[in-house]
């Protein structure tokens, strides 16, 4: 399957229960995704992604944080060429996302513009 970007999907493997477990892509080197999923809810929990070409070097290590909702509520992605970059999520009663946040980052310069059908206040926590 090749993608507008000219990468091409390989191959994907599964786990037991029919979730991805690992994709291989083929963009000048071959390129793992690895798919974890947390044992007792089934969310997924990380992303691994390696290239072949250096060893099987980590490009990129994102992991996922949940409420009891369901909702991710942390993004905490690693990656080699620009470090970690983890973001919040707040969502109101409705579970409807409010406000994105960067960590690192004045929440005066970066507060997620989200699309919404009407007009909501923002709030950085």
């Amino acid at each position: 399957m090749t993608s507008p970007l000219g990468s091409a999907l390989a191959g994907v493997s599964y786990t037991h229960l029919g979730q991805v477990g690992q994709t291989m892509q083929l963009q000048g080197a071959q390129t793992w995704r690895t798919y974890t999923y947390d044992p007792g809810s089934l969310r997924l929990s990380e992303v691994l992604q390696q290239r072949n070409a250096t060893s099987n070097a980590v490009v990129s290590d994102d992991h996922y944080t949940y409420d009891n909702a369901g909702d991710v509520t942390i993004d905490n992605n690693v990656t080699v060429a620009a470090g970690t970059d983890t973001q919040c999520y707040t969502y109101d009663y409705l579970q409807q996302l409010t406000a994105v946040r960067r960590l690192g980052v004045p929440s005066t310069l970066f507060v997620a513009s989200l699309p919404m059908p009407v007009t909501i206040g923002v709030r950085v926590m």
